[in-house]
């Protein structure tokens, strides 16, 4: 969803872009320094540590929306920078769900009669089927840009609501708000694969006819 407003936010963050890039960051780095960063949230998180895990998956999210405008902005796009985003990006959401995934009383809560335990591998799951979706109709020649109803920005976003609800309002606790949030992403995030599917399915004909 968010990507459909990507050039205007592209062209919003660009200035913020080239000044990271003055401070002498280049485009893998600020990859590299995300994967960290994703993975200290998930380790927070992990720990109940949920205001840090906030924290650190607002930076890690910062740098994977800064890597790509970073390497246009200096003129050095590659396809391995494009890989490396793609290949840490899966690992960062494996970390983040993962550290869901071992939060203390998770595997209390149940919604719908389905475990935590059980939709937090359907959210996993369906973040890297999503992917895996987009990367594998691309390859054919057709495009899943803007497809889908969840993608990576969506997920980080969702995440980071639910579990500031769940840390600071009291409305519900952290493990309930957790599972919400990881319910909606599996059905959001599986949803996604088949509208993916469907479109590639549609595409590929017309590109054979």
């Amino acid at each position: 969803m968010l990507s459909n407003f990507k050039d205007l936010s592209d062209k919003t963050l660009m200035p913020i872009a080239k000044t990271v890039g003055k401070l002498g960051f280049r485009p893998n780095q600020l990859t590299l320094l995300g994967l960290i960063l994703m993975a200290g949230s998930g380790y927070m998180i992990a720990y109940d540590n949920i205001l840090e895990g906030i924290i650190l998956l607002m930076f890690g999210g910062f740098c994977d929306m800064m890597d790509g405008l970073l390497a246009r902005s200096m003129g050095i796009e590659s396809k391995m920078g494009g890989f490396l985003d793609a290949f840490t990006d899966r690992y960062a959401d494996t970390f983040v769900i993962g550290g869901m995934l071992l939060l203390n009383d998770l595997e209390n809560q149940n919604l719908y009669g389905v475990s935590g335990h059980a939709w937090a591998i359907g959210a996993l799951t369906g973040a890297l089927l999503t992917s895996y979706a987009r990367a594998a109709a691309e390859r054919s020649g057709v495009s899943q840009q803007g497809v889908g109803m969840i993608e990576r920005p969506e997920r980080l976003v969702l995440i980071m609501i639910f579990l500031s609800i769940g840390e600071f309002t009291g409305i519900m606790e952290v493990a309930k708000a957790a599972v919400y949030v990881l319910a909606i992403l599996t059905i959001l995030g599986h949803l996604t694969v088949l509208q993916r599917l469907v479109h590639f399915l549609q595409n590929s004909e017309k590109n054979e006819e």
